[in-house]
């Protein structure tokens, strides 16, 4: 089975240029089902400038693709005034650059294409079948707090997985700086993924054990095969999760 991914940014989660993450600036009593449309929204257009790439050479891809609101609503189920103030708050946390071209937006997601500064985002398991719509993520509870924090641990997951081993390993101390979450909301956020097919604990054994943290997998992406030098060849999906598009 092929496994359809866009490339997500994650610079601005892994180096931001505040000294905290910008993740922990989303906050429910500020911002409530804004920063989580915030969150929506960017792999969203994570996977709009994929589509965009269809048929146009490497040489010429861009990091910038215009998507327009009514694009947008489509894909993410959003109203457009929650569309646009959280627009507002990915271009404050540096996660995207916005610029008009006529009556069209343009947005440039930033160091999208430099190698260590995006991950693998499950572009075909979240649409599920679907060209215009998330299918898998319209289904969240966006209008509530624990809403908030899944899609903050969904994003931190993706930014920090190993795609060879194809899990994230990360520690609970860790989650709070990331994302400003209390330790007691972490289990909640986190059902809640798993509740939504999106995330899965993985208790499989790997080359880290020297690292003690919990390993997480991302649904929908996969094992990246390698060669005897090193280099990707392929990549091998969780076939006990990943279903075929339909």
């Amino acid at each position: 089975m092929d496994v359809i991914w866009a490339k997500f940014p994650s610079a601005w989660i892994r180096f931001p240029k505040a000294k905290a993450c910008p993740l922990t600036t989303l906050s429910w009593s500020a911002h409530r089902t804004q920063g989580t449309a915030a969150l929506v929204l960017l792999i969203a257009l994570s996977i709009r400038l994929n589509q965009s790439h269809r048929k146009v050479p490497l040489e010429k891809q861009t990091a910038a693709v215009a998507v327009t609101y009514d694009e947008l609503q489509r894909l993410t189920g959003f109203a457009r005034a929650t569309i646009a103030k959280a627009l507002m708050l990915l271009e404050g946390m540096d996660a995207i650059r916005i610029s008009k071209a006529g009556r069209a937006s343009v947005y440039e997601l930033p160091e999208v294409s430099v190698n260590g500064h995006y991950c693998q985002l499950p572009q075909g398991y979240l649409l599920d079948g679907k060209q215009d719509e998330l299918r898998r993520l319209v289904r969240l509870p966006t209008n509530t707090r624990a809403c908030l924090n899944a899609m903050k641990l969904y994003v931190l997951f993706l930014a920090y997985r190993n795609h060879r081993i194809d899990t994230t390993a990360i520690g609970y101390e860790s989650i709070m700086t990331h994302t400003g979450m209390r330790r007691a909301d972490i289990p909640e956020a986190f059902s809640l993924l798993v509740a939504h097919e999106l995330v899965r604990a993985s208790d499989e054994s790997d080359e880290r054990d020297y690292d003690k943290s919990k390993r997480y997998r991302v649904l929908g992406l996969g094992r990246v095969n390698t060669s005897a030098d090193g280099r990707a060849r392929s990549v091998i999906a969780d076939r006990s999760v990943t279903r075929a598009a339909g």
